[in-house]
């Protein structure tokens, strides 16, 4: 992660790891390894913690996921029903051929912003936070 993002925690799941990292009202969670029904009941209850503060945005860094099950892909769809209720966002960063299949296969890209990297994610929110002092 972008050395702006303060490492907040770091939690061992049954085939990785998941990482927190915040920036203001800006969030990340790192998730490396396998995201299937064991690492789920590890990331389940730390991503309810993290949708509980309303971050703004919240993006999920997934350059070292390796395999994603239904049970993980269902942690993504939480996620964007969460910060759409309360008007925040859900970014991907560092997504995955493989993982890529997995969105697509589940017909949710279009929902979500997924951008090659931090610092892609970061001129996308400039540009918003513009157009809001414009008034658009």
């Amino acid at each position: 992660m972008e050395l702006s993002f303060n490492k907040v925690w770091e939690r061992e799941t049954s085939g990785g790891s998941i990482t927190l990292w915040v920036r203001g009202d800006n969030y990340a969670l790192h998730i490396s390894g396998t995201l299937d029904a064991a690492a789920t009941a590890v990331v389940s209850p730390a991503l309810d913690s993290i949708l509980e503060q309303h971050p703004k945005e919240l993006v999920f860094d997934l350059a070292e996921l390796k395999y994603l099950t239904s049970m993980g892909y269902r942690l993504f769809l939480i996620a964007l029903k969460s910060q759409k209720e309360h008007g925040g966002t859900v970014a991907i960063i560092h997504l995955q051929p493989q993982i890529q299949e997995v969105f697509s296969i589940m017909g949710s890209l279009h929902d979500l912003n997924v951008f090659s990297d931090i610092a892609d994610l970061d001129r996308y929110l400039l540009a918003r936070q513009q157009a809001v002092e414009r008034g658009e």
